[in-house]
């Protein structure tokens, strides 16, 4: 792949630079050790101007050479130097600033919590059950009959496990056994 200058760009930057210095092209074309023809040609974009020329500029002028060759940054090294200083200094600021931080220790020593859910409290988390208690608590006579099954289910010693819907239905069918 072949790289092409933007010869006009050039030497729209180097006619910025001479005038710039206030310079006319015999001045300039004698600092560069050029002819003024040659200088007129790279002004116009003839020809670019050889290395040799560009870092010429650079020493003699303070060109930065991002900016003749590639119009990037600011035209004088100092200007990119002091860039990259206040930059790198903006860097080092940010890295010492304290981190705001939240005095969570305070808050808890001056208000004590109360606990989410007193110490003797059941945790629900089934949706049918939910359901059942806000039902029974819609409805006592309702919850009162199921507390009784309750208690008359733990009163013959039966375990949660070992009720069946079959002996409830033995016992609806014969009657209470005697």
């Amino acid at each position: 792949m072949k790289h092409r200058i933007n010869l006009d760009g050039i030497a729209s930057r180097m006619r910025a630079i001479r005038t710039e210095k206030k310079l006319p092209v015999l001045d300039m074309a004698s600092q560069l050790g050029i002819t003024p023809n040659v200088y007129r040609k790279y002004e116009r974009a003839v020809y670019c101007p050889p290395l040799h020329i560009q870092v010429f500029l650079a020493q003699k002028f303070g060109i930065s050479l991002d900016w003749f060759i590639l119009n990037k940054g600011p035209m004088y090294i100092e200007e990119v130097e002091t860039a990259l200083r206040e930059k790198e200094q903006r860097k080092q600021e940010e890295q010492q600033k304290p981190v705001k931080t939240v005095e969570i220790e305070e808050k808890i020593t001056r208000e004590p919590m109360e606990p989410a859910v007193p110490p003797d409290a059941v945790i629900v988390t089934s949706p049918e059950i939910k359901d059942l208690l806000r039902f029974m608590e819609e409805n006592p006579l309702y919850k009162f009959q199921l507390l009784t099954h309750f208690y008359r289910y733990k009163q013959e010693g039966q375990k949660a496990g070992e009720i069946s819907f079959e002996d409830n239905r033995q016992k609806k069918e014969t009657g209470p056994a005697s």
